[in-house]
This record gives C-alpha cells, sequence and structure tokens, in this order.
C-alpha cells in the first residue's frame, strides 16, 4: 500500500489517499479528485519524479505547471505530492 498526500504551498494538508499502486492510474484518481475538490487552479503542481505523475498530468494537459520536486520539496508541493 502507497500513502498519496496533497498539501498546499502553507503545508496545510488537502487530500490524503491510500492506494495499491503508484502508477499512471492511481495518479490520476487522486489528481481528479484533488482538482475537482479545490475552488482555484493551482499555480505550480510540485510531485516527486515518478512518471506515473507525469503521465497523469499530461492526460489532465495541466503538463505546463508541473515542477519535479527535489529531495523534500514535493513535501511542500503547492498541489499535490
Amino acid at each position: 500500500m502507497y500513502l498519496w498526500r496533497a498539501v498546499d504551498d502553507e503545508v496545510e494538508v488537502l487530500d490524503i489517499a491510500m492506494q495499491k499502486g503508484r502508477a499512471h492510474k492511481a495518479a490520476l484518481a487522486l489528481l481528479k479528485r484533488l482538482l475537482r475538490n479545490q475552488p482555484m487552479e493551482p499555480e505550480p503542481i510540485v510531485t516527486d519524479s515518478l512518471a506515473s505523475s507525469r503521465s497523469a498530468l499530461r492526460q489532465l494537459e495541466l503538463e505546463h505547471l508541473h515542477r519535479p520536486g527535489r529531495l523534500r520539496e514535493a513535501s511542500r508541493a503547492a498541489a499535490i505530492a
């Protein structure tokens, strides 16, 4: 099981999800839920360097907002981790 956590730029938790995998399908489900529950579109989206995050953002046409995090930067993401 994997814990997915999304936090804003003030480190407030936006969403937490437990999922069996870290594949494209899991990343896409979390991103869709986050975007549906937030009143505004995120500015930068900082994630870890998993390919599943990049492919999910590409499918949602938000790749232009993606910024891969370095070291622990993804845990202080503007939208997801």
